[in-house]
């Protein structure tokens, strides 16, 4: 692999990672649609081979150091990989655009008013079972969202993509104010 040396088998120095994509180190493409399941044999792969653990025994501090720079790199890699927000943010960054920068909001007023409607009866739910029907809008809101980001990536349209990662956002807060309701009924 190119990160280790041919000759001598040692772990190449990880400062090699600020040139490589997380899509690179996957072995992914560069792309919104993904394999999941792919992805997760090969992070299993590449912490198997990276991780700390398997370096403790030459007792050598840089290589061990060296280690837990490319297992956290991984696992950092990974979980953006993993996450369909993130990763079409990462996407769109990595095509030079400027993604969820303090100026960019939400210009529409009706969705405005419909996402401060919906925090509003997240708030003030009586029930865990109110919660669960906004937890399941909120989610099936987001999945049709994202199916419209992947088309939106096969047709190049990056800023309409940046749009609706500013619509996403406000989507996952939700889900996020749903989850903090939900342990008010536990």
């Amino acid at each position: 692999m190119k990160f280790f040396c041919h000759a001598c088998d040692y772990l190449k120095d990880p400062e090699m990672l600020e040139s490589i994509s997380y899509f690179e180190l996957f072995g992914v493409e560069q792309k919104f649609d993904i394999d999941t399941q792919e992805l997760d044999k090969t992070f299993y792969k590449l912490q198997n081979l990276f991780h700390p653990d398997r370096f403790t025994a030459k007792d050598d501090d840089g290589l061990v150091k060296s280690s837990n720079t490319y297992s956290s790199y991984i696992n950092n890699g990974y979980r953006l990989l993993k996450d369909d927000f993130e990763r079409a943010k990462y996407l769109l960054e990595m095509k030079g655009y400027e993604v969820l920068a303090e100026h960019h909001q939400l210009n529409d007023t009706k969705l405005l008013m419909k996402i401060m409607e919906i925090r509003e009866q997240i708030e003030f739910a009586n029930t865990p079972q109110e919660l669960t029907i906004h937890k399941s809008l909120a989610e099936d809101e987001r999945d049709q969202l994202f199916k419209k980001v992947a088309r939106l990536f096969h047709k190049e349209e990056y800023d309409k993509i940046k749009d609706l990662l500013v619509e996403l956002k406000y989507h996952n807060r939700i889900l996020e104010a749903i989850g903090e309701r939900e342990e008010d009924f536990m």
